[in-house]
């Protein structure tokens, strides 16, 4: 497409999708939230007329061209080089986002904020995490810690800290900042921009065997240490599919979301087993979240046992 400049690109955008609002990030990029999947800033247009939704775990990814609605009135020949050019773009984006990673990564490997952070922790502090159910033992083996100012919330609030490590807790992968006094969503977040999406505790992937899945990292402590090794998705949609590379070991995967996002488990596990037939996938329907379940209604692991047990397995893909 030709035109004139972002602005443009913008009227044209804000025009197909009426309710959108866009905001400019460069000269020639702009982004507003997904007219097909929410989000705060995945979607984003270019002065070029491409478009895209941000990849990434529960985006819906689609990509265009502002006039791809009016696709018709192109020959075969304009339609190939579209597509040609579409994927060049989209390539150079994912790139580009591979790179900004690569460089947060190293940053914060060289800074190491986590053992600040755990540093950090006086008597108060610790007492705050043992009102979120966790001991001594664990605050000192997850390095759990305090930032009184968190780097990435606008309103500079205090924070408690939870490092994301690799499979063999080696690298630094991102500080997870549960911001202090939040009340219901939109808690946490990152200790900078451009580090992807992780999953928590994935040293229990490589050890194979049974193995639960669980929304956050404060339930993936919480049910490690009292019943089964379990890892962390950040949100039930925040499964990123190709780590199932890493699962060869997993025997039975146990999905034991909050109460509220069965439907998502169900989603995912029958996505996961249609990419993983071999591998035994179960739905797990708890009364209350997984971490509640033994800090605030002091449930005990014999009691969790049979909720497990009673899980139901996904025998055939839809």
């Amino acid at each position: 497409m030709q035109l004139s400049g972002i602005e443009e690109a913008i009227q044209l955008a804000e025009q197909r999708w009426p309710g959108t609002q866009f905001k400019c990030k460069t000269a020639k990029e702009a982004c507003s939230p997904c007219p097909f999947c929410g989000g705060d800033d995945r979607f984003l247009v270019w002065d070029n007329g491409y478009w895209m939704c941000r990849p990434g775990a529960g985006h819906c990814g689609q990509t265009g061209w502002l006039d791809d609605d009016k696709r018709h009135e192109l020959t075969d020949e304009e339609k190939r080089l579209r597509r040609i050019e579409a994927e060049q773009h989209r390539q150079a984006v994912l790139q580009e986002q591979i790179e900004k990673r690569l460089t947060a990564l190293e940053r914060i490997n060289r800074e190491r904020p986590d053992l600040e952070y755990h540093d950090l922790l006086d008597d108060a502090d610790r007492k705050r995490w043992h009102e979120q159910g966790m001991t001594d033992e664990l605050i000192d083996e997850y390095r759990l810690g305090i930032c009184y100012v968190c780097p990435t919330d606008k309103e500079k609030r205090p924070s408690l800290t939870i490092p994301v490590y690799d499979a063999k807790w080696k690298v630094l992968k991102n500080v997870r900042h549960r911001l202090i006094g939040v009340v219901g969503g939109d808690k946490y977040r990152p200790q900078a921009a451009g580090l992807g999406n992780q999953l928590f505790n994935s040293r229990w992937v490589l050890q194979g065997g049974d193995v639960a899945m669980v929304e956050g990292e404060k339930k993936s402590i919480i049910i490690s240490s009292q019943f089964m090794p379990a890892v962390g998705v950040f949100g039930c949609n925040g499964f990123d599919m190709s780590w199932l590379a890493h699962f060869d070991q997993v025997r039975r995967l146990f999905i034991a979301f909050d109460p509220d996002a069965l439907k998502a488990a169900w989603m995912l596990g029958y996505e996961i087993k249609a990419a993983r037939p071999a591998m035994e996938v179960r739905i797990v329907t708890l009364p209350v979240k997984p971490d509640d379940f033994f800090v605030d209604y002091g449930g005990t692991s014999r009691q969790m046992a049979e909720y497990f047990r009673m899980s139901r397995e996904i025998r055939r893909v839809k």
